[in-house]
């Protein structure tokens, strides 16, 4: 980098000498190699928060509760309630909700959930992994309230009498975008 370039995520008052050695650091650490999320797909989001609301009869909901909870335009909404509009029950007050949901739509949204959720597995090559548990409890120190926790010991939290021993993954959902919960 050039000279008078200006650095995002950097402190301000950093020593010439660190800020010189900046540009030095990143030729050397090479490319990114990370991963990188998949772009949402917000009309699964929104196929999503249609199911959630029908599976718990919560009732219909409206254009706008979905663009905000979905995290998208109206143009995307309308577009997912055109494609579903033989599933929907349309209310003179033009909120919407789902009549029915067809199995061969189950069986396409379970195909596309691990794509459109951009799930990442990770695995300790070490050698030494560290057990679910110990991960768990430094999770819960995070206090993070855009983590969810699933699989067994998210069942366990909301059933404790289940009568399972031990877990061999942590499944841990990020909240992106803010949708079914405050």
């Amino acid at each position: 980098m050039g000279a008078g370039e200006k650095w995002v995520g950097i402190p301000n008052d950093l020593d010439a000498e660190t800020r010189q050695a900046i540009p030095n650091l990143i030729a050397a650490a090479g490319p990114h190699t990370g991963h990188s999320l998949a772009r949402q797909e917000y009309s699964f989001i929104v196929i999503e928060l249609l199911v959630h609301q029908w599976l718990l009869g919560e009732g219909p909901v409206t254009t706008k509760w979905l663009m905000e909870n979905a995290g998208c335009s109206y143009p995307t909404v309308a577009e997912v309630l055109r494609q579903f509009q033989h599933c929907l029950v349309r209310h003179s007050d033009r909120r919407v909700e789902l009549r029915s949901f067809p199995q061969e739509e189950w069986a396409r949204l379970v195909a596309m959930s691990e794509k459109a959720r951009g799930t990442l597995r990770y695995a300790d090559r070490s050698g030494q992994p560290r057990s679910a548990e110990s991960l768990l409890r430094r999770l819960q120190r995070l206090d993070c309230k855009d983590i969810a926790v699933g699989g067994v010991w998210g069942a366990k939290h909301f059933y404790p009498q289940l009568d399972i021993l031990g877990s061999p993954r942590l499944d841990i959902s990020f909240r992106l975008v803010s949708r079914i919960c405050g």
